[in-house]
This record gives structure tokens, C-alpha cells and sequence, in this order.
């Protein structure tokens, strides 16, 4: 009922998919010469994180990779590429806080999140609401407000709203 349903020929899922593949060696070459330019005033660990936002935002901007998929891979390029350029700090304190508990709870929420747009429950949801609180609009927000609330108890206020 919720399904949905993109209708291509064997040859343009091919061709959408090998788009997409040449499309991110691109983001992923842009981003390293991005890395390697001298910029002045950019510490080396300045321009790695130039080159890692760079790879986010064209990622973003493209759709190349899921959204979610986008912010975890900048993270993890961010806790490999910074180290061996950060002088003095220990890396024991570095990584300890991406498994800080708000940073699994987030994780937490953003997979719960992901696993109801997957399995259509988002619209579900969203039918049912509608049903219960007609057409009103004030109705309408509000009914999507309390389901904000109810989503929230299990998941992170951002990843409730990105739902």
C-alpha cells in the first residue's frame, strides 16, 4: 500500500548505478586534491577537515550516498584522517568521545529512524494520524506534534523531526 516503487529497465539501473559509482570517485578525488592544496592560514589537520567537509557536502548536495550514510563516513574519515596530524593530543581522548552515550544515543535514534522509512512505518504513521485528526489544520499539527512527542521517547529529537 505504501511501497515505493521505481520502474527501470535493467539498462538504466545499470547505467543509474554506474552514474553513481563514477559520481562518487569523483567526490572522493575532488576531496583528496582538496586535502593536499596548500591553503594559507590551514594547519595540515585545517585542511584534512576542509577535504573531509568538502566529501560530506558533495555527498549532501548529490545524494551519491544516504543521507545518514554521509554523516557517519565523515566521522569515521574525520577519526582517521586527524590523529597522525594532531601533535600532542592522546588518542586515547580523541576516540574516547565518539562512544560517548549521546553519541550512541543519537546512533541509537538515527537507526530506529532509518528502519521505519525502510519498512514504509513512517507513512504508516503518518496515515493513521491523518485519519484520527481529519483536516483541520490545527488538527493536523497537532496530531503530528503529539506524534513528534511519542517518537521522541524513543528516539533523538533530530532524528524524530528528519522523519
Amino acid at each position: 500500500m505504501f511501497h515505493k516503487i521505481v520502474w527501470l529497465s535493467k539498462s538504466e539501473g545499470k547505467m543509474a548505478q554506474k552514474h553513481k559509482t563514477v559520481l562518487f570517485f569523483a567526490i572522493v578525488v575532488v576531496s583528496a586534491v582538496t586535502m593536499f592544496l596548500p591553503v594559507p592560514g590551514l594547519s595540515p589537520a585545517g585542511r584534512r577537515t576542509l577535504g573531509v567537509f568538502v566529501f560530506a557536502a558533495l555527498c549532501w548536495i548529490t545524494e551519491v550516498i544516504p543521507i545518514a550514510a554521509t554523516g557517519g563516513t565523515a566521522v569515521g574519515l574525520l577519526a582517521l584522517l586527524l590523529p597522525p596530524v594532531l601533535n600532542g593530543v592522546n588518542v586515547r581522548t580523541f576516540y574516547a568521545a565518539f562512544s560517548a552515550p549521546v553519541i550512541v544515543l543519537f546512533a541509537g535514534g538515527y537507526f530506529l529512524a532509518a528502519a521505519m522509512q525502510k519498512y514504509c512505518m513512517d507513512e504508516i504513521f503518518t496515515a493513521w494520524i491523518l485519519r484520527r485528526t481529519g483536516t483541520k489544520p490545527k488538527m493536523v499539527l497537532g496530531g503530528m506534534m503529539l506524534a513528534t512527542a511519542f517518537l521522541s521517547m524513543w528516539m533523538s529529537n533530530t532524528a524524530t523531526t528528519a522523519l
